[in-house]
C-alpha cells in the first residue's frame, strides 16, 4: 500500500516535469478524497514557498488542473 509521503512525492514529482496535475487522476489514482489531495498541495505550496520563492502551484479552474509556474 502507498503511504502519504509517497502520494506527495509522486504529485511533487509530477509538477517539477512540468506536468498539470487533474485533481480527479490524482484521487481516482491513490484513492484518496478531494480534500486529501488538495491538503498535499497545500503541503506541496508551503516547502516551496519556504524553500523557493521563485516557485509555486497554481490552479486553473477551467481545466480543474494545478501546474507549477516560476516567478
Amino acid at each position: 500500500m502507498i503511504n502519504k509521503s509517497q502520494i506527495v512525492l509522486y504529485i511533487y514529482d509530477d509538477l517539477i516535469s512540468h506536468k498539470e496535475i487533474y485533481i480527479n487522476d490524482i484521487v481516482n489514482k491513490y484513492g484518496i478524497s478531494t480534500r486529501t489531495f488538495r491538503r498535499y498541495i497545500a503541503e506541496i505550496n508551503a516547502f516551496l514557498f519556504n524553500n523557493y520563492k521563485n516557485q509555486s502551484i497554481q490552479y486553473d479552474s477551467i481545466k480543474k488542473s494545478y501546474s507549477l509556474i516560476f516567478g
